[in-house]
């Protein structure tokens, strides 16, 4: 999500520290995307939705899973169409200047 961002900052040759903070929240959001996949693939092989639950605790788990990236997908999508008519350095310049 902040990837994007952080390209539309480059391109219109926004301030250092605005590229900078793009940038920084991006590569912690691929941090953690790396963390938690190697997690997940050591503990759940298949996880987190190519297994077969076969409790009715893991049928539970797996439908909120199956929910959750169904969900961000349509989130996504919002923020895709948002984000280019909303330019998101000029948040950030609203939010520190008041």
């Amino acid at each position: 999500m902040f990837a994007r961002a952080t390209i539309q900052a480059f391109e219109k040759h926004e301030e250092d520290p605005v590229r900078k903070c793009f940038f920084s929240i991006t590569r912690d959001e691929m941090n953690h995307e790396e963390c938690c996949q190697r997690t997940i693939a050591k503990l759940w092989p298949g996880g987190p939705l190519d297994w077969t639950p076969v409790t009715d605790l893991e049928k539970a788990a797996h439908n909120n899973i199956g929910w959750l990236y169904h969900n961000g997908g349509r989130y996504w999508t919002g923020y895709s169409s948002a984000v280019g008519k909303y330019y998101a350095a000029r948040a950030l310049h609203l939010v520190h200047d008041g």
